[in-house]
């Protein structure tokens, strides 16, 4: 009766077996535009074309280097552009992604208006538009250390700092806010009468986390409208990993931060992209929706957008 049963298992799993062909829906192919500007920058677009899941391609392949590209300041023609192949090409036919197009016009200042159009016979004609950013400005800082410690099992420390900003936002529109770089002077405790110099690692935005600490889940941090806003930025300090028994306050002097105002468009792409770069590395066993990158481009895909770069020296508060 078992073996009678096992057999009738067997053929019921056989007739329930079928091959099905799923067509893959046809991918017709669309500009793709980066293009990031700064004052005092020349205009400047990379053009290259989008393809489907199942295209074998190389870099070179991607490349648009024949297209009408038409670059506008403050609603201007901006005139000649000329194409810069500065791609490097391997003996298997792949290259880099660093040609662009180059306009020979005005160089763009904050505030302006840039608008980029692309016309090609094989493609939709598309376009894009950014204005850049005024820059803000640090008005005040504070570090907040020893904000949260853990120790190990191996009593490994681990201290996180905040390093807590206020800026100014001279925009009507939203800016985005990223501590690119950033150096400390402060007292070293173990020779109270020793200056010295230390570098900040800036992680992002501080966001809460579950176990009482801090993470970082953003490149920026948001600002929607003008006026001041106080920001607190996770951080290591060059005693983070100091022992338990032997970690000291520094004593904190004076200051200096690079930050990078950007655009809407601009940090909503990077921030996309980084998700998505998050999204397919290591191994993720459960289901997730796929993370569509942020466009801005009309008829196309991709970014125009721009930022602007802004260093302060300032003393910290208590």
């Amino acid at each position: 009766m078992n073996r009678l049963y096992i057999i009738l298992l067997a053929l019921l799993a056989l007739a329930c077996e079928e091959t099905v062909d799923i067509p893959l829906p046809e991918h017709t192919a669309r500009l793709v535009f980066f293009s990031a500007t700064q004052p005092e920058d020349s205009l400047r677009l990379h053009l290259t074309r989008s393809y489907g899941p199942l295209e074998r391609v190389t870099m070179n392949d991607l490349l648009i280097d024949n297209a009408e590209v038409t670059f506008f300041l403050n609603g201007v023609d901006q005139g000649q552009v000329q194409y810069r192949d500065t791609s490097l090409h391997s003996q298997f036919g792949d290259g880099d992604s660093s040609s662009y197009y180059l306009s020979l016009g005005e160089p763009a200042q904050a505030g302006d208006r840039i608008t980029i159009e692309v016309s090609h016979p094989d493609f939709e004609t598309a376009r894009g538009e950014t204005v850049i950013p005024q820059a803000g400005s640090v008005i005040q800082s504070q570090l907040i250390q020893n904000a949260f410690r853990s120790v190990s099992s191996a009593n490994d420390a681990y201290t996180q700092s905040l390093l807590r900003l206020t800026f100014s936002n001279p925009n009507d529109a939203a800016i985005f806010y990223r501590v690119n770089r950033a150096f400390f002077s402060f007292i070293n405790p173990t020779a109270p009468n020793q200056q010295q110099f230390g570098v900040m690692t800036i992680l992002g935005p501080a966001v809460p986390a579950s176990d009482g600490g801090f993470e970082s889940l953003e490149l920026y941090a948001e600002q929607p409208s003008s006026g001041e806003i106080t920001i607190d930025f996770l951080c290591e300090l060059p005693n983070a990993y100091a022992p338990v028994d032997q970690w000291v306050e520094v004593e904190p002097d004076s200051l200096w931060i690079e930050t990078e105002f950007a655009n809407s468009d601009y940090a909503q792409y990077f921030e996309k992209l980084l998700a998505q770069q998050q999204s397919a590395g290591g191994i993720n066993l459960t289901p997730a929706e796929p993370v569509e990158l942020y466009s801005n481009v009309e008829g196309g895909h991709g970014v125009v957008g721009s930022f602007i770069i802004r260093t302060d020296s300032l003393v910290f508060t208590e």
